[in-house]
């Protein structure tokens, strides 16, 4: 900010233009002394402080955090009557806001044997501590909707299937320095190990 400033000052002073006289109260509107005004040096140096007391608090000069991995195959769901965690790992420790926009994305993989009236259903979770690994119960506070496909129960054509699939969250309200994971919490319909995820994507993105 004072870089900017300096240099305003110095074309402006190449320039012959002249500026008002010091304001006896902080104003948000920029003043710069003329170069040969008495003590211009302690009125520009006035000037910084009046300018850093005003935005004091409204302005965070730490960069937003964010996090991006590619999990290549998790583990198929081995329950239909429970959820289990999918172990992507994902971790974030938010710097800035605390507010964490959370994508994860890929395909949905079956085979001809095995999606005929199966399919998997899904959900983002997070929380603190360490992160679950793949196949461990459902943890963790579950944000944003839920999403699932299942098939038909018509025998397919094709040999392997894959489909895309994307779900979101928007968790508000995280504490700044604690690191979070989030994952998915996964859970099979029809047949258990059926139907699995690959190629998952996970973004995690403090705005």
């Amino acid at each position: 900010m004072r870089r900017i400033i300096l240099t305003v000052f110095f074309v402006a002073s190449l320039c012959g233009v002249s500026f008002a006289q010091t304001p006896t109260t902080p104003h948000f509107h920029l003043y710069l002394p003329m170069h040969d005004q008495t003590n211009w040096d302690v009125l520009v140096n006035d000037n910084f402080t009046s300018i850093d007391s005003l935005l004091a608090g409204t302005i965070s000069s730490a960069v937003p955090a964010s996090y991006q991995n590619v999990v290549a195959s998790p583990t198929a769901p081995s329950t239909t009557s429970n959820n289990t965690m999918q172990g992507l790992a994902g971790v974030i420790t938010p710097t800035h806001s605390g507010n964490v926009h959370v994508t994860i994305q890929g395909t949905i993989y079956g085979t001809s044997s095995t999606i005929t009236g199966n399919g998997i259903g899904y959900a983002i979770a997070y929380g603190t501590g360490s992160a679950p690994a793949n196949g461990d119960a459902a943890t963790g506070t579950v944000g944003g909707g839920t999403g699932q496909l299942l098939w038909l129960p018509i025998a397919p054509v094709a040999a392997i299937f894959y489909t895309p699939f994307s779900i979101n969250a928007w968790i508000t309200g995280l504490s700044i320095g604690t690191a979070y994971w989030f994952d998915l919490q996964c859970g099979s319909l029809g047949t258990a190990s059926a139907v699995m995820l690959v190629a998952v994507n996970v973004i995690g993105i403090e705005q």
